[in-house]
C-alpha cells in the first residue's frame, strides 16, 4: 500500500476525503480522485477523524514497584495456602520487607494482621488490595511502622482500639 484514501471522513463540522501518504496528511478535500490502484480506500461513514492520541500518563515507579513485588492476584493465586507460597517465594526488598500486590478477597478473604501472620510472620509484610485504597499488614509491619501510635485517619482499629493491620488510602504515610 502507498498511500490511504479516507472517505466521507467529518473534520471540523465538514465530510471531507483525506489523503495520507508518508506519514502524514497530504490532502483534503470533497471527491478527492483515487491516487491509484495501489491507494487504499476506507469509507468514514461520517466518522469523525481525529488526530493520533498519545498518552503520556505512566506510573513507571507503580510499573517496577508491581513488578518487584509478590503477585496475589486470583489469577496467580487461588487460595490460603497458594497465597502464603507466594509471599515465602518473594524475597523480602533491601529493607527486609515483602510486598504483595493486587489482591482480592477471592482469593483468602479479608486480610488483617492475624490473618497475614498464619501465611508468613518472619519479616514484615504488606499486601495492596488491587483497588489500590487498602493496604494489609502482619503484626511485624504493624510493629514496624508503629500503627498502635499512628495519628492518621486510614488506620482501621477493632473494638477495644489496636490496629488492625488494615490501611486505607495511607499510601503517602505509609511511604514515609
Amino acid at each position: 500500500m502507498t498511500g490511504l484514501l479516507i472517505r466521507g471522513a467529518e473534520i471540523d463540522g465538514e465530510l471531507l476525503d483525506v489523503r495520507i501518504g508518508r506519514g502524514r496528511v497530504l490532502e483534503t478535500g470533497r471527491a478527492l480522485p483515487r491516487a491509484g490502484r495501489a491507494e487504499h480506500e476506507l469509507q468514514a461513514h461520517g466518522g469523525a477523524l481525529l488526530p493520533g492520541l498519545t498518552d503520556h500518563h505512566l506510573h513507571l515507579f507503580a510499573t517496577a514497584a508491581d513488578l518487584a513485588s509478590a503477585a496475589c492476584d486470583p489469577a496467580t493465586v487461588h487460595d490460603a495456602q497458594g497465597l502464603a507460597r507466594a509471599l515465602h517465594r518473594a524475597g523480602p526488598d533491601r529493607h527486609g520487607w515483602v510486598r504483595g500486590v493486587r489482591y482480592h478477597e477471592s482469593v483468602a478473604g479479608e486480610l488483617d494482621a492475624a490473618r497475614l501472620d498464619a501465611l508468613r510472620a518472619d519479616v514484615p509484610v504488606r499486601v495492596q488490595h488491587r483497588s489500590g485504597a487498602l493496604w494489609m499488614l502482619n503484626s511485624r509491619a504493624v510493629a514496624a511502622v508503629g500503627l498502635a501510635t499512628a495519628d492518621h485517619a486510614g488506620v482501621e482499629r477493632d473494638a477495644d482500639g489496636r490496629p488492625t493491620g488494615r490501611l486505607w488510602r495511607a499510601d503517602a504515610w505509609l511511604r514515609g
